[in-house]
């Protein structure tokens, strides 16, 4: 199960929430971390070109999990949670792999790739939260929201 890496993920998106809320002690403040996860493996944002393409390399044409991990911080309160989907890339040859990288978007994102810009193209198909791949779970953000 996923449940080790969830909760990494959250308390990783926690840790980045707690930074802000001590410079912000009256505000709401939300943290939110992404990973993608192929066989068991962790794939975060690649250092440089060589790893952005490995990384792609092992998505192409298979399954893997993106885990978002959400925390929201204001006084005498913490909530987090984290929201998962299924993604499945097409084939990919090395050299849609290099045009991709070429476009820069891949260094920001975890398992190199952004699902709402450029390497759309890429996609098969996304079982779950369509904005949990993006980074930030909208629906369950907004019933933790109402409840906050």
């Amino acid at each position: 199960s996923n449940m080790p890496i969830k909760y990494g993920v959250t308390q990783v998106a926690y840790l980045k929430a707690r930074e802000v809320f001590h410079l912000f002690p009256d505000s709401t403040v939300l943290g939110a971390d992404t990973v993608v996860v192929i066989n068991g493996e962790i794939l975060g944002k690649p250092k440089d070109r060589e790893e952005a393409f490995s990384m792609l390399k092992k998505l192409s044409g298979k399954s893997h999990q993106v885990i978002t991990g959400v925390a929201l911080i204001k006084k005498g309160k913490t909530v987090t949670f984290a929201e998962k989907a299924t993604v499945t890339f097409a084939s990919l040859t090395d050299e849609e792999i290099n045009d991709y990288i070429e476009t820069g978007e891949c260094f920001d994102k975890a398992g190199s790739y952004a699902v709402q810009g450029k390497s759309a193209k890429f996609i098969k198909k996304i079982d779950g939260d369509y904005y949990a791949v993006v980074g930030l779970p909208c629906q369950k953000l907004y019933q933790a929201l109402k409840n906050f």
